[in-house]
């Protein structure tokens, strides 16, 4: 039984005709996982609609090893991979208005360019420490795509900076930690928040600003 609904599978027609490239969706799954069984389901369905989009799916115990090569520390976890990891990560279903965001994402993927400013991209060539880009939302959150877009377009942009989608409902804990009041809401290096779905030139700065620039 198809997972998408038809309005979501005219989504994928749309912005996924005619990829340049190929892409592969790398999911990570566990025993006892509440929303491990629709994040795979959502993955493999893409990857039968789409030529050039391919699925693998793990076991986050039983391969320990890979997953910690990839930084996965949490499931359902899925990564949008090109020729290269660009540390474009969803932390839960990427469904709801999420779901769009992995669309654009994997057009992005297939085209190697996440299109950026020049202005922005002059701003990111000054990164040169490890970044981690939390974007903390709830999939019925209409204004929580942009922020998860800017981060994941960073990471595409500078091997030095990981993306991730967090679903706060999913990951209450991280949720509480970061006294998370309002979705969307990023948090650079577990030190610099922005919250709400700012311009990317803003992202920038306070991406400069958690290492020290």
């Amino acid at each position: 039984m198809p997972v998408l609904k038809e309005e979501e599978r005219e989504q994928v027609g749309k912005l996924l005709k005619d990829l340049e490239n190929e892409v592969k969706l790398v999911m990570f799954e566990e025993a006892g996982c509440e929303h491990c069984r629709p994040a795979r389901e959502l993955v493999e369905e893409l990857a039968k609609l789409v030529e050039k989009v391919s699925a693998e799916v793990h076991d986050f115990r039983a391969e320990a090893d890979l997953a910690k090569k990839f930084g996965v520390d949490k499931t359902p976890a899925l990564i949008v991979m090109g020729d290269a990891d660009y540390g474009i990560r969803f932390y839960g279903v990427p469904a709801g208005h999420e779901f769009a965001t992995l669309l654009q994402d994997i057009r992005d993927v297939a085209r190697r360019d996440p299109k950026l400013a020049d202005e922005v991209r002059e701003e990111l060539a000054k990164v040169d420490k490890p970044v981690k880009m939390e974007v903390m939302v709830l999939l019925t959150c209409p204004y929580c795509p942009k922020a998860v877009r800017t981060a994941h377009r960073f990471a595409m942009e500078s091997k030095h900076i990981r993306g991730e989608m967090i679903d706060a409902a999913d990951f209450q804990d991280i949720a509480e930690k970061y006294e998370v009041r309002g979705v969307p809401k990023t948090v650079i290096n577990g030190k610099v928040n922005v919250v709400g779905a700012e311009s990317e030139k803003v992202f920038a700065r306070k991406v400069l600003e958690a290492i020290g620039k």
